[in-house]
């Protein structure tokens, strides 16, 4: 209904922290322009570094910030189950609103540091193997942030008692089971990306004598798709789950 619509819109939260970031960058982006001439290459050589650290940071860091998921909605979820969509559907909804989020973030946050360090001439490969490696790079995100929000998501359905529904500071003891699930999470995390990361980088590391630089591009692309591939299987998983999991249970 729409009423419900209404509640589980309101209901998903972005962090503060993750705006302030942004204004941060955004107050060094006018940094650059402000610099003096003297100090304008350095500033945009700092500034378009900080963004690409920051922009893999988000890997990290994203997925406890970027909320619209079901990670703010388990108070609705007897209701979400009445809904006539399948539990992958709505699972596939949930994670991939979050991920994509994430992903334009990085995207902006990447191609603004590449841009930066190419005009310094501070990255020592071709212009177009760079844009190539961007878009690679942008999928290899995407299906790593798909991994990443399922994970959270998966806890927020399987341990809804260990998962907090808004992000406001808390006690000594939700900050020790903040950490705790966050640790968990990134273990987890680490273990999905163990594969795609030994497989694209053996694709990089053989096909190189033959391509050269231009082999990173193929590797990319191979720990793309591997991610890309446990993402699905994992939201696939968790729809069955949220289909055959009681109601009560997020309670």
């Amino acid at each position: 209904s729409r009423e419900l619509c209404v509640q589980t819109f309101q209901a998903r939260t972005v962090s503060p922290a993750f705006l302030v970031a942004m204004l941060v960058l955004m107050a060094i982006g006018i940094g650059l322009g402000a610099a003096e001439r003297e100090s304008r290459g350095e500033m945009i050589t700092l500034g378009g570094t900080l963004a690409l650290a920051w922009a893999a940071a988000l890997s990290l860091l994203g997925p406890q910030w970027i909320r619209a998921d079901l990670r703010g909605d388990l108070n609705q979820l007897d209701q979400l189950r009445t809904w006539p969509l399948s539990g992958t559907v709505i699972m596939a909804g949930m994670i991939s609103s979050s991920a994509l989020l994430l992903t334009v973030v990085q995207a902006v946050l990447g191609a603004l540091g590449v841009w930066a360090l190419a005009l310094e001439r501070q990255i020592p490969l071709p212009g177009p193997l760079v844009l190539a490696l961007w878009v690679a790079g942008l999928v290899l995100l995407a299906g790593l942030n798909l991994v990443a929000f399922g994970i959270q998501n998966g806890a927020a359905l399987l341990f809804p008692a260990w998962v907090r529904t808004d992000i406001r500071p808390g006690g000594i003891e939700q900050m020790g089971q903040h950490l705790l699930t966050a640790g968990v999470s990134f273990l987890l995390l680490l273990l999905f990306l163990a594969g795609p990361a030994l497989v694209g980088g053996g694709s990089a590391y053989f096909l190189r004598p033959a391509l050269g630089g231009w082999a990173l591009l193929p590797g990319a692309l191979v720990a793309s798709a591997g991610l890309l591939l446990e993402g699905f299987l994992l939201v696939d998983w968790l729809g069955d789950r949220f289909e055959r999991g009681p109601p009560a249970g997020a309670e």
